[in-house]
């Protein structure tokens, strides 16, 4: 793998038909409780809100991997943050839950394999594991 590698994260579908579901399960649960109609009426407006939320992605334009075990965000408006990859990332060969800090705050981003073009899933996954097995002890 050479490095620096760039990733373009993309939303995915996958990802956006599991919110859709459990958006939906919520509301449909709502409905079906014994509540005062002003009860369901704020919860309603709450799984609204929630969907419309999530359902805005806020992934970076670019995940660029450097061979010291920094990643650097190129965020859509043009500006880039340094960040450290957190210990909790968690890593499956379907998603991964990338755990950040990002100017002593801490962010996640949730990347299932559709989320990243081509090759990018498979690379990342790499990219992490030879962090673990290069991490100072």
């Amino acid at each position: 793998m050479r490095l620096p590698l760039s990733l373009s994260p993309r939303r995915s579908r996958l990802l956006t038909v599991v919110l859709w579901l459990a958006h939906a399960l919520a509301a449909v649960a709502i409905a079906a409780a014994e509540l005062e109609t002003l009860i369901k009426l704020a919860l309603w407006l709450l799984v609204a809100v929630s969907f419309w939320h999530q359902s805005r992605p806020c992934l970076p334009a670019q995940i660029v991997l450097k061979a010291d075990g920094r990643l650097i965000l190129v965020e859509r408006d043009g500006g880039c943050r340094e960040a450290m990859v957190e210990t909790d990332t968690t890593v499956y060969s379907w998603l991964i839950v990338l755990r950040l800090k990002v100017d002593g705050r801490r962010r996640a981003l949730s990347l299932p394999f559709d989320s990243l073009a081509g090759d990018g899933h498979r690379q990342l996954r790499l990219w992490l594991r030879w962090l673990t097995v290069n991490a100072p002890a």
